[in-house]
């Protein structure tokens, strides 16, 4: 795995984590992708760790993919949080 394809991962991961409806969800979902992968710049000695890693991440996607649109079904502009109310 090239750092590009790696860095295409990452970019990917966020563009969707931003598509969340809600604030919660989404500023969960930056966090955590962006704790992820931080650790495993840090900790990755092999290529199988990081064949690993880029296995369960794109699993994530996928995972993150149908989060997303299961809970655009169920958003409304009533449901939205107080902070996301105030960014208009």
């Amino acid at each position: 795995m090239s750092a590009d394809s790696l860095k295409n991962l990452y970019k990917t991961l966020l563009s969707h984590a931003r598509r969340f409806p809600q604030y919660s969800y989404r500023n969960y979902a930056l966090r955590k992708i962006k704790e992820d992968f931080a650790a495993a710049k840090e900790n990755m000695k092999t290529t199988e760790e990081l064949d690993s890693f880029v296995k369960r991440e794109t699993e994530s996607l996928e995972q993150l993919k149908r989060m997303i649109k299961v809970q655009s079904l169920y958003y409304s502009e009533s449901t939205k949080n107080v902070l996301e109310k105030e960014d208009k």
